[in-house]
């Protein structure tokens, strides 16, 4: 399994399309944006869920981030997990990631937002939000212990 620690919004203060309230966050709205459990997909594509949100918080400056993981139980998990590292050249495919949420308008002139998926995508609408670090999870201790183990042993004559 792959975990990843990125971004969502980046500093409320210089998001693009301040103009549009559908779009940009309040600090208050961003502030109350619980991502536990959204769906991160591949491109905002319903059909290509790869992984969810495990934990968010928010930074001073008011960004929004996320530490995630991928399953790697499907084809397009397996893909997503090799596309957010680096390959052989250095080259990585998906480096920033995209919120699709719902704006609500209420009868009563109040508003919110809520999240509706994360994506992994090439070029995000708002170009600061990235991931930053990559985790693979997987059988360390078990390939630890296996390598100290044949170490302890006597090579045979």
């Amino acid at each position: 399994m792959s975990y990843f620690l990125g971004n969502i919004l980046g500093p409320l203060d210089v998001q693009p399309e301040q103009h549009d309230p559908t779009f940009c966050f309040t600090h208050e709205e961003a502030r109350d944006l619980d991502l536990t459990n959204v769906p991160i997909r591949l491109e905002h594509h319903p059909d290509m869920t790869v992984g969810k949100i495990d934990r968010c918080f928010q930074g001073h400056d008011g960004s929004k981030w996320i530490v995630a993981h991928i399953n790697e139980n499907s084809i397009q998990s397996h893909f997503a997990s090799k596309a957010i590292r680096p390959n052989k050249r250095g080259f990585t495919y998906y480096t920033g990631l995209s919120l699709q949420h719902e704006h609500i308008d209420f009868a009563d002139g109040t508003s919110e937002k809520r999240p509706v998926e994360v994506s992994l995508c090439v070029s995000p609408r708002r170009s600061d939000c990235r991931i930053h670090s990559v985790l693979k999870a997987g059988p360390r201790s078990y390939i630890s212990r296996h390598r100290a183990h044949k170490m302890a042993d006597p090579a045979p004559e």
